[in-house]
């Protein structure tokens, strides 16, 4: 009986040292260390310990070159116990971004990290990674955001949007005709990739591609309206000038893009 209990009391020790010797500042720098690169980390605020391997933040922040990129706020997540004893932490993670939610996990390990989150019904207008590519409007946006290491990359589909017509380097986007958004774009170092988003509205469709790097944009935005929206006069004053044949108009986008 004595036995047992030595052995009960080793465990208990055992499981709950970790938690105890680590303090809230040691786990914040190994999260962050994780994703620390020159041109994309991971900015952490009010970080908390709760109890047994679980932890509280208020906002996590993946920030590039030019400022945020993805907020996360009211973060709530829990420890693997035994990751943390190797000090290669693995974390179950849920919250909120742009007034939606998102579940996921994280692997962390010095230069090593890895997150891949789902969110669902994020507000478009509050994702900093879409402002910086132009893209205004109401509606959410749902999908996957994978961070590793040096990179984060988006696949999304938009819900029930309704786009404003955008400015994107002096150049004229129609964006106000599409309703519906689906695709991919990676942020890596100083350049975000564009690697094909698809557009969909009443009578017309759109494929958009191409690259922003540092401040400079280099994409192409693909048009193929129908017959209801070629007769309109505004569409013919705005766009015949990127027509290349009968039904298919190529925008070119390149110019400065404050970033």
């Amino acid at each position: 009986m004595k036995k047992i209990l030595i052995a009960f009391i080793a465990f208990v020790v055992i499981l709950w040292a970790p938690w105890i010797v680590f303090s809230s500042a040691s786990l914040q720098f190994i999260i962050e260390d994780s994703f620390y690169s020159e041109r994309i980390h991971v900015e952490i605020t009010g970080l908390e310990k709760g109890l047994f391997y679980t932890l509280s933040a208020e906002k996590v922040i993946i920030r590039g070159p030019g400022g945020e990129l993805l907020v996360f706020d009211s973060v709530r997540s829990r420890i693997d116990p035994l990751s943390l004893m190797m000090l290669k932490l693995r974390l179950t993670a849920a919250g909120n971004i742009g007034g939606g939610t998102f579940s996921g996990n994280l692997r962390l390990g010095k230069g090593a990290g890895q997150m891949l989150f789902d969110v669902k019904q994020a507000d478009i207008s509050k994702i900093p990674l879409l402002q910086k590519m132009g893209l205004q409007g109401t509606g959410t946006i749902s999908g996957r955001v994978s961070l590793m290491y040096d990179s984060v990359t988006i696949v999304f589909a938009t819900e029930k949007v309704s786009f404003e017509p955008s400015l994107v380097a002096g150049i004229k986007l129609p964006l106000n005709f599409f309703h519906k958004a689906t695709g991919s774009l990676t942020a890596k170092d100083n350049i975000i990739t564009i690697e094909s988003v698809s557009l969909e509205g009443k009578d017309v469709f759109a494929r958009l591609k191409g690259r922003i790097q540092n401040s400079l944009t280099d994409m192409t935005m693909e048009l193929m309206p129908g017959r209801t929206v070629i007769e309109n006069p505004l569409f013919l004053a705005e766009f015949e000038r990127y027509k290349v044949s009968p039904g298919y108009y190529a925008i070119p986008v390149r110019g400065n893009l404050s970033l």
